[in-house]
């Protein structure tokens, strides 16, 4: 397995760790208005941790465009957690978490990326098979 796909895949595991930890933080004890933001910060970071390791799967599998655009929907899935899932979580914790707009758009690019990264695998699939 190549460098970029062992620590996209790791990165998924932290991910997936982190959402399940912010789900069970989130079931005890914490007020409606917070314990609301835990949870979404908590799916959204283990549905994405899916989205990396599919993204860095499929690059193991695939060459040239597809790829590279596999690699930036992962990396962009990535950043999305960081900053929607880690602004939700600031946001619970201490009432300050501005950066939520900015990982719903990485979290954007990353779908339209795995997306073009189908769409250029299929391509190329279809070019090579008579």
């Amino acid at each position: 397995m190549s460098r970029f796909a062992c620590i996209a895949l790791g990165f998924a595991g932290l991910a997936g760790f982190a959402g399940v930890a912010l789900g069970a933080v989130a079931a005890h004890g914490f007020p409606p208005d917070k314990k609301a933001l835990l949870e979404t910060a908590s799916q959204y970071a283990l549905i994405h941790a899916l989205a990396i390791a599919a993204a860095a799967l499929a690059h193991e599998r695939v060459h040239g465009w597809s790829r590279k655009l596999f690699a930036a929907a992962a990396i962009s899935f990535a950043l999305g957690i960081l900053l929607f899932s880690g602004a939700l979580v600031a946001l619970a914790l201490n009432g300050k978490g501005g950066a939520a707009p900015l990982g719903g758009t990485a979290f954007l690019v990353g779908w339209a990326l795995l997306s073009a990264a189908a769409v250029t695998s299929l391509r190329h699939h279809l070019v090579d098979q008579p």
